[in-house]
């Protein structure tokens, strides 16, 4: 069965047979017009679901419905190949993923083709999805993420989720946040280019982090916001064993500089 829907604005008229999904109408539409009405004429059972939203509307929808884990990662340079590893068992339940920041751009795969021209990747999973054990795991065409929106009402589990990383650079996680327990084991581990760490102010909501090896061999690393992850006294629970195994020498320093020779040796930072 065909399907059309018919547009109206002012004088403006026309239509469009055949429609196959809402990403064809958005690309349609948005360099036409700011569409406030979509009425729909006729429909294939098939394509109900996707068709029966209002354009305008699109980003509200979607946000309601994933509310959300957005990432953001900045591929490396003549790098190509898997960038994401997804283990829930029916693939794309909980992930969209979306090539040149470009909502209607919508590719459902995770890897980066050779010469492919992809200078931005966004990442949207929905709100069921607390567990990101090994999500970026050895994955080397990654050169920058950042975490732009991220909320948990339970625990939230980034064990390994970055490690053996070779070519990342930076990453901002200052936008996570949950109510419950970070799980942060090794969650950078042999990130052997990894410069810069931007972490999460941590509140009284958070009742424990274990962030044991987070750093693990990170030789590169320089700068991180420790003041606003560590806090001592807010009656967060910490496990820091080997935060800093095995880093460098210049970031142990700085890192005994800010808590103390003692606290550095009770919690076993460098261990």
């Amino acid at each position: 069965m065909g399907s059309h829907i018919t547009l109206n604005k002012g004088k403006l008229r026309g239509k469009i047979e055949n429609v196959k999904s809402k990403y064809i109408l958005q690309k349609i539409f948005n360099n036409i017009i700011k569409v406030k009405t979509i009425k729909i004429v006729k429909y294939n059972k098939n394509i109900q679901n996707n068709l029966n939203i209002n354009i305008d509307d699109y980003e509200k929808y979607w946000a309601e419905k994933y509310e959300i884990v957005e990432i953001e990662i900045i591929p490396a340079k003549n790098k190509y190949g898997k960038f994401i590893n997804i283990y829930d068992k029916n693939k794309y339940k909980y992930c969209h993923i979306f090539f040149n920041n470009n909502y209607k751009k919508q590719i459902k795969r995770n890897f980066l083709k050779k010469d492919e021209n992809v200078s931005k990747i966004n990442i949207i999973f929905d709100k069921q999805k607390n567990n990101f054990f090994r999500l970026f795991y050895e994955r080397n065409c990654i050169e920058y993420i950042s975490f732009r929106k991220y909320y948990r009402n339970n625990n939230a589990i980034f064990n390994d989720m970055f490690g053996k990383c070779d070519s990342l650079k930076e990453a901002n996680i200052s936008n996570l946040n949950c109510k419950n327990r970070f799980f942060m084991e090794r969650m950078f581990t042999s990130c052997s280019s990894l410069k810069k760490v931007v972490l999460p102010h941590v509140n009284s909501n958070i009742k424990s982090i274990d962030a044991t090896d987070m750093f693990y061999c990170c030789k590169s690393l320089e700068e991180i916001n420790l003041s606003d992850f560590i806090d001592f006294n807010i009656g967060c629970s910490y496990n820091i064993n080997g935060m800093f195994y095995q880093c460098s020498d210049e970031l142990k320093a700085k890192v005994r500089m800010q808590f103390g020779d003692f606290d550095c040796r009770s919690y076993k930072l460098f261990a």
